[in-house]
C-alpha cells in the first residue's frame, strides 16, 4: 500500500522525515476516492506518535481512527505557568451523507482537549472570535511532543511540551 501525507507522493515522503508528519493516509484518502462513512474524515492508518499519547486510544475508538481535525474549531486556549495548560477543539467525523444544503453530513461531535504539562515552547497567532483549523498534527520531538494547528481562519501555531495527553467529551453539533 502506498502512503501519502497531505497529497505528497511516495518520493516526496521518502525525502522527508516520517517523524515530522502527524498523519499518513492510504491511497484512497490521499486521492479523495470514495470510501466508507466510517473512515471519511479520519485516517485509515494509525500513527505511532498519537498511539503513545495518553487518552488517544479512547479518541481513536470513538472515531474509528485518529481524526484529521480538518475544519475543526479551536474553542479555547488556556496557558498556565504551573499545572496543566490546554487547547480545546470541537471536532467531528464527516459522513458520506449529503445534507439539505448540499454539504457532507457530520456526526460523532466531540470537544477534544489536548493537555500540556511543562510547556517548552510555543508560537501562536491570530486568535479571534472564530478559529477554524485546516488540521492538527502531533509529533515527537527531542524534548517532548509538539502539537501544531494548521491555519485556515483564525488561530494557528504550535505548543511543545514535555508531556501531553488527550481527553474528550461528546458535544452538541451546534457548539
Amino acid at each position: 500500500m502506498s502512503l501519502y501525507y497531505a497529497g505528497l507522493s511516495n518520493s516526496a515522503l521518502e525525502r522527508t522525515s516520517a517523524r515530522s508528519f502527524g498523519r499518513l493516509l492510504c491511497n484512497s484518502c490521499a486521492a479523495g476516492r470514495s470510501r466508507s462513512a466510517s473512515t471519511l474524515g479520519c485516517e485509515l492508518l494509525p500513527n505511532l506518535i498519537e498511539s503513545t499519547i495518553p487518552g488517544a486510544e479512547q479518541l481513536i475508538a470513538w472515531f474509528g481512527a485518529w481524526p484529521t481535525f480538518h475544519d475543526a474549531e479551536v474553542l479555547e486556549l488556556s496557558l498556565r505557568r504551573e499545572g496543566k495548560s490546554c487547547v480545546r477543539v470541537h471536532a467531528w467525523r464527516i459522513t458520506a451523507a449529503i445534507d439539505s444544503t448540499g454539504h457532507f453530513g457530520r456526526d460523532h461531535h466531540v470537544i477534544v482537549t489536548f493537555w500540556f504539562e511543562d510547556i517548552l515552547d510555543l508560537g501562536l497567532a491570530d486568535f479571534s472570535g472564530q478559529n477554524v483549523i485546516y488540521g492538527l498534527t502531533c509529533e515527537k520531538t527531542e524534548r517532548g511532543f509538539k502539537v501544531t494547528m494548521v491555519p485556515c481562519f483564525g488561530v494557528n501555531g504550535y505548543v511543545e511540551a514535555e508531556r501531553i495527553s488527550v481527553s474528550f467529551e461528546p458535544a452538541d453539533a451546534k457548539q
